[in-house]
């Protein structure tokens, strides 16, 4: 993103000394570097306390956040809406983080939490939905505000992404703690895929988008910039994340998105959308052609057994 004088002069005069300002680049530097880190093969920042310490700044960036919210009634909507988007998927990563980072304690029965979670990202998949098509279709948002229709571009992919993350959410809400320990059983290195190639790569997106729509409202970047930053990095992190995963963890740990406990029955549903949300074959497929060969077990897992 390639910012005019002007603009760049708007940029550093923003409030960079605020909570949410001090925060924000918090979340910034450590969710680019636990992304590229598993990106990269190396998973020793999201197995370390630097995922709480993320997770943490990310809650608080949020909740800074909202403190300040201006402008009219239809866009601090907009941004309450990502407040709770990202809070919601806060709370999934940590909830689904690698089992070394568990504390020894529980405060509370976590699953009241999960089902909330589970419900709340569903009713914001609708919203954003809806919210796109008709932006798209008469080139108004839900308040009948005039919206440029390629904006529905943003709001399309992002429900279309955030509807894929609580598939994993809804599973553990509904089956339970069961679920987890099943689904880790067969994929040991699945909670070191959800940290490092789902949800720390999402929220970060995510911040980041919000972030350029905080400088299009303030005129500091264009409508054609925002677009090219928000559909730009849903589509980039996506394709690096799900393609890497397979590389690096392949076997032992699976970029499905929805993940059936045990077998499922020929021709039933859980069967088909095992099938149908199976990122990891195609990303397989693809390694396969690279490389020439199939993917195997990585090298440093067949050591520890």
């Amino acid at each position: 993103m390639i910012f005019t004088a002007k603009q760049l002069r708007k940029f550093t005069s923003l409030r960079w000394l605020h909570p949410h300002s001090l925060s924000g680049v918090v979340v910034f530097l450590l969710g680019l570097s636990i992304t590229i880190s598993s990106i990269f093969g190396n998973f020793y920042l999201v197995n370390s306390n630097i995922l709480h310490i993320y997770l943490l700044a990310c809650a608080l960036n949020c909740i800074f956040g909202a403190s300040i919210l201006q402008g009219p009634p239809d866009v601090q909507l907009g941004f309450k809406y990502g407040i709770c988007l990202q809070l919601c998927l806060c709370y999934i990563c940590f909830r689904l983080r690698p089992t070394q980072l568990h504390f020894s304690w529980n405060l509370v029965e976590l699953a009241h939490f999960d089902k909330a979670v589970a419900i709340a990202l569903l009713m914001m998949v609708v919203y954003t939905i809806i919210g796109g098509v008709k932006t798209l279709i008469t080139g108004r948002d839900l308040f009948g505000n005039k919206t440029e229709r390629k904006m529905a571009g943003i709001l399309l992919l992002g429900g279309f992404g955030i509807l894929l993350m609580s598939l994993y959410p809804l599973q553990l809400a509904f089956e339970g703690e069961n679920w987890l320990k099943c689904v880790t059983t067969v994929y040991p290195y699945q909670r070191q895929g959800f940290s490092g190639y789902v949800y720390v790569p999402t929220t970060w997106g995510i911040s980041m988008i919000f972030f350029a729509v905080t400088l299009q409202v303030r005129k500091i970047i264009t409508v054609n910039q925002l677009v090219f930053c928000g559909i730009g990095s849903v589509i980039g992190i996506l394709i690096l994340t799900v393609i890497m995963q397979e590389y690096h963890i392949p076997f032992i740990s699976t970029q499905k998105l929805f993940i059936p406990c045990g077998q499922s029955e020929e021709s039933s549903w859980s069967s088909w959308a095992n099938e149908a949300l199976d990122f990891s074959a195609g990303a397989q497929k693809l390694w396969g052609i690279i490389l020439g060969r199939p993917l195997s077990y990585p090298i440093w897992y067949k050591s520890e057994l």
